[in-house]
């Protein structure tokens, strides 16, 4: 299953936001490379080059550079790292000029589904309801494909 990731996941982790335990599970099981008995990865995280540029604003601004370089080296080694092409830079401006999605939002939403993201992980709830494919709250996601039946995720 490839896993598109927004800003504002690894934003909820870092800040203890209200939902960050869903997102830790989220990170967790990318980063862990769990493979199924095909040999597939179960989870493989695809990540916008424009979603790594808005975690790493925070790093910079407080001078953190030695945590910078040690969140990029996460990055790379968990996630296949998708840069803006002209098309989709292309479908980013239609989305926004269609539905009024902000532009760093619609570009990191096309480069998902340019990249054939099963599934498009945000705390966004305005994208949930603008996007025609599958945006899920990373709630939603963890109760769906991470939690034994019967134990959900409270939200």
């Amino acid at each position: 299953m490839k896993i598109g990731v927004d800003t504002n996941v690894f934003l909820a982790l870092q800040n203890k936001e209200s939902n960050y335990l869903a997102c830790k599970k989220i990170l967790d099981v990318i980063q862990q490379k769990q493979y199924s008995p095909d040999g597939s990865i179960l989870y493989e995280g695809i990540l916008s080059t424009i979603v790594a540029a808005e975690i790493l604003v925070g790093f910079y601004k407080k001078k953190q550079f030695e945590q910078s370089k040690e969140l990029i080296n996460i990055l790379v080694s968990s996630y296949k790292i998708i840069p803006v092409s002209l098309e989709i830079s292309k479908e980013a401006a239609r989305l926004r000029g269609e539905l009024g999605v902000k532009l760093p939002d619609a570009i990191i939403a096309m480069t998902y589904h340019q990249a054939n993201a099963d599934i498009f992980i945000s705390n966004d709830h305005e994208l949930t309801r603008k996007l025609s494919f599958d945006v899920l709250t990373p709630e939603t996601f963890v109760n769906r494909y991470l939690q034994p039946k019967g134990k959900e995720v409270e939200r």
